[in-house]
């Protein structure tokens, strides 16, 4: 029973690649229904795997975007301490007005990159893009405007 019915599925898989390589082709109405449910099953098939996001765990040790509180939290907090740490040193002297975007990497340490506006010692808000390197001492660059890339040491 199971064989003929492979066998009849098989036989249908035949035709169909026939008349895909041959132009002319004539289906039984039953072929017809089983090609046409075919299509249909292709069609959602395809669908759904263009708007399903994949369940997988995140790459280790790849940037990922910060979007939960705790990260957001984490990436800011880190921010805020660089930049308290610069400004009791040589600066720049900027405090934080508000963070756009952030992303976080697990490297020999922690990167994260965020986009910011930050307040200079003249109350000017600028929008920068601000890199910290968090390792065995702490870099961080600050890339603002058409402004030449800043880039800062210190240690913990």
């Amino acid at each position: 029973m199971i064989t003929s019915v492979l066998l009849e599925k098989i036989k249908h898989i035949n035709t169909l690649i026939h008349c895909i390589t041959n132009i002319s082709c004539r289906w039984s109405p039953e072929e017809e229904t089983f090609h046409k449910m075919m299509k249909l099953f292709v069609v959602v098939l395809l669908a759904t795997l263009a708007i399903a996001k994949p369940n997988s765990p995140p790459c280790l040790g790849c940037p990922s975007e910060v979007g939960d509180e705790k990260g957001t939290h984490d990436a800011t907090e880190a921010l805020k301490d660089a930049l308290k740490k610069l400004a009791a040193g040589d600066g720049p002297h900027y405090s934080l007005h508000i963070v756009h975007k952030a992303t976080t990497q697990v490297i020999q340490g922690h990167l994260y990159k965020l986009n910011a506006d930050l307040v200079d010692e003249n109350n000017d808000i600028k929008n920068c893009d601000v890199e910290i390197i968090d390792f065995k001492e702490v870099t961080v660059t600050f890339k603002c405007g058409k402004e030449s890339p800043l880039t800062r040491k210190y240690s913990h």
